[in-house]
C-alpha cells in the first residue's frame, strides 16, 4: 500500500468559537418538484446564494419543463430575500463556484461561474460551457464560453463526472464516456483555454459508469496541495449494488493528471460491522499536513439499522480512530421495521483544521438534519440539530440531494431538498439550516435548531436527551398544553421520566446554565 498525503486546500476564513445563531428554512417551494439543490455560495454581503433545478406544475397537477431558480437567503434568520427564475433552460450544470481573485478586473462584477455541459444530440457530442453571473444571479451573456471536451467524442453521454474550480481559477473536469475505455481529465482556464488533457485507461483507474457491474463510483474531486499543485479523486470500489465489502479508494494526481499515489482502505473492522452500506458509503474525505486524513462514511450495524460517522487514518491507511454519531441514541424499532437510520451528507474542513460533518437522522419517523463541528482528532466541539419533521412514511434526503458549505467567519450551512412533505413523495421543497458563530445567542424561537437531540418521540416511558458538549443543561421542565408546570427535573437530565404521565402532548422546556431556554413538543403514548 502506497502512502497518500491528503493535504486539501480549503480557502475559508478562520473559525471563532463563540455563542451561536441558528436558523433554518424548511418546506419552501411546495408548489413544485425541486431537483438537485446542490450548490450554495456565500456572497460578499454575507448572504447565501443557492441554485435549485425545479419542475413547475400546471393546473392539471403534472410537472412541466424545468426551471432554474436562484434564491438569496439571509445568513441571519434564514429568510429568503430574493429569487430569480430562468424558464426551461438547457442546464446540465456540474459546478457553481465563486472566483477566487475578486480583484481581477475581468471578474470584478461577474464574480461567479457556472460550469455545465451542453449535449448536441444530432452530432453526438458534448461540450463544456462556462457562464458568469453576479451576486444577484444576473448572467453576462457576452462572457459566456463554450469549449469542446474530447476531440472525437462518439457518444454524447458522459458519466461519473466531477468538476472543481482550483486555487488557480482553473476548471478541472473529470468524466467518463461509456463508449471509450478511459477516464478523462481536462483543465481549462476561465477564458476557455485548454491547459491540459489526459486520458487514463480504465485498466489503471477503473471508474464506474452505467454499463459496469463493478468499478469506482466517484464521490469527490479535490485539490491536494498548492506547491506543487495536486488533485485527489476518491470513491468506493466493489459491486455497489449487492456487495457488502466496499473499499475506500483514492488516487492522487499531479498537475498533469499523472497518478502519483494510490490508496485502498477496506471497510472498517468488517468482523464487527459486517453490513457495509453500498452506494452512499463514503460521504467525504479531508486531510491534514501530517498526512493523516478523515473519511466520512455510512455503515450498517444490521440489515435494517444504519449509522454514519468519521474514521481517521494515518498516511499509510492504518486506522487511528473512529466516531459513530448514533452511539448515545437508543435504537428503536417496532417489529421488523427499523425507524432509526443515519445517512451522511458531506464533510468539509476550514483553514484552522476544524471539520464539519452534516448528516440526516430518521428516528421514530422524525427526520432531523445535524451539523457537527470537530477538531482534527475527532473530538466534538458542538452539535446542532434541526428540521424536525414528522413523516407518516419515512423518506430520505439522500446525500446526492444535499450539500454542506462552510461559512466565512465561522459556521456552516447544510442545504438540500425535502421529500415526503405532508406524507407524500411529492411535492418536494427546499431546506437550509444555518449555524453561525457570531456571538448572537440562540433564542427559544430559533426555528427548531437545537444543541441537543431527543428520542424517542412519541415516548412511552423514558425520553433520552443527547446534549452538545458546548452546552450545560440546568433543568428540564414539563408543561401541559394549558401551560401549567407539571414537574421539574434538575438531575440526570439525559433521561426524562414520562412513564407515569397520561397519554397526550406536552411541552418540554430545557433551561441551560446561561439562561438560554428551548421548548419542544413531546407526545406521550
Amino acid at each position: 500500500m502506497k502512502k497518500l498525503a491528503f493535504v486539501l486546500m480549503v480557502l475559508l476564513a478562520p473559525f471563532v468559537i463563540q455563542a451561536q445563531h441558528c436558523d433554518s428554512i424548511d418546506n419552501h417551494m411546495v408548489d413544485g418538484y425541486s431537483i438537485q439543490p446542490e450548490y450554495a455560495l456565500q456572497l460578499a454581503d454575507e448572504t447565501i446564494l443557492t441554485r435549485v433545478w425545479q419542475d413547475a406544475v400546471d393546473n392539471t397537477g403534472f410537472p412541466q419543463p424545468s426551471l432554474v431558480k436562484f434564491y438569496k437567503i439571509a445568513r441571519h434568520g434564514a429568510v429568503i430575500l430574493d429569487s430569480i427564475t430562468y424558464d426551461n433552460p438547457d442546464w446540465n450544470d456540474i459546478l457553481m463556484a465563486r472566483i477566487h481573485d475578486d480583484g481581477n478586473p475581468a471578474y470584478s462584477q461577474y464574480c461567479n461561474v457556472l460550469a455545465k455541459y451542453l449535449v448536441d444530440y444530432g452530432n453526438r457530442k458534448t461540450d463544456l460551457n462556462l457562464t458568469f453571473f453576479d451576486d444577484d444571479a444576473h448572467f453576462n451573456e457576452a462572457m459566456e464560453i463554450t469549449v469542446p471536451l474530447v476531440d472525437t467524442i462518439i457518444d454524447y453521454f458522459i458519466y461519473e463526472s466531477t468538476c472543481i474550480l482550483d486555487s488557480n481559477n482553473d476548471i478541472v473536469f473529470q468524466y467518463v464516456v461509456p463508449s471509450r475505455n478511459v477516464v478523462h481529465f481536462d483543465r481549462f482556464g476561465l477564458d476557455g483555454t485548454l491547459k491540459h488533457r489526459t486520458a487514463i485507461p480504465k485498466s489503471i483507474m477503473h471508474v464506474y459508469h452505467y454499463l459496469d457491474v463493478e468499478g469506482l463510483p466517484i464521490h469527490g474531486l479535490k485539490q491536494s496541495g498548492e506547491s506543487p499543485l495536486k488533485y485527489i479523486i476518491y470513491g468506493a470500489s466493489g459491486n455497489h449494488f449487492f456487495d457488502t465489502h466496499t473499499d475506500f479508494v483514492a488516487y492522487e494526481l499531479d498537475s498533469l493528471f499523472n497518478i502519483v499515489n494510490t490508496l485502498v482502505i477496506p471497510p472498517t473492522d468488517p468482523n464487527t460491522y459486517p453490513f457495509i452500506h453500498n452506494v452512499p458509503d463514503f460521504n467525504g474525505a479531508v486531510g491534514f499536513e501530517d498526512g493523516s486524513f478523515l473519511v466520512a462514511r455510512d455503515i450498517r450495524w444490521s440489515s435494517d439499522l444504519q449509522s454514519t460517522g468519521i474514521v481517521k487514518y494515518d498516511s499509510d491507511g492504518e486506522l487511528i480512530h473512529a466516531v459513530w454519531f448514533d452511539s448515545s441514541v437508543v435504537p428503536v424499532s417496532y417489529g421488523n421495521i427499523a425507524y432509526d437510520d443515519y445517512t451522511g451528507i458531506d464533510l468539509q474542513k476550514d483553514d484552522n483544521g476544524f471539520v464539519y460533518y452534516a448528516f440526516q437522522c430518521v428516528i421514530d419517523e422524525v427526520e432531523v438534519i445535524a451539523i457537527i463541528k470537530l477538531d482534527g482528532n475527532l473530538n466534538t466541539i458542538w452539535e446542532r440539530y434541526g428540521m424536525h419533521v414528522s413523516r407518516p412514511v419515512v423518506y430520505h434526503r439522500s446525500a446526492m440531494e444535499c450539500g454542506l458549505t462552510v461559512l466565512n467567519e465561522g459556521g456552516a450551512a447544510v442545504f438540500g431538498r425535502n421529500t415526503g412533505i405532508n406524507g407524500h413523495m411529492y411535492p418536494t421543497g427546499l431546506f437550509m439550516m444555518l449555524v453561525d458563530d457570531d456571538g448572537v445567542a440562540v433564542s427559544e424561537t430559533g426555528n427548531a435548531v437545537r444543541p441537543y437531540l431527543i428520542s424517542p418521540n412519541p415516548v412511552r416511558n423514558m425520553l433520552q436527551v443527547h446534549y452538545s458538549p458546548d452546552v450545560h443543561p440546568m433543568a428540564v421542565e414539563l408543561y401541559d398544553l394549558q401551560g401549567r408546570l407539571l414537574c421539574t427535573q434538575s438531575e440526570g437530565l439525559e433521561s426524562i421520566r414520562m412513564g407515569e404521565l397520561p397519554t397526550g402532548t406536552y411541552t418540554l422546556r430545557i433551561v441551560m446554565d446561561d439562561g438560554t431556554t428551548f421548548s419542544d413538543k413531546v407526545v406521550k403514548q
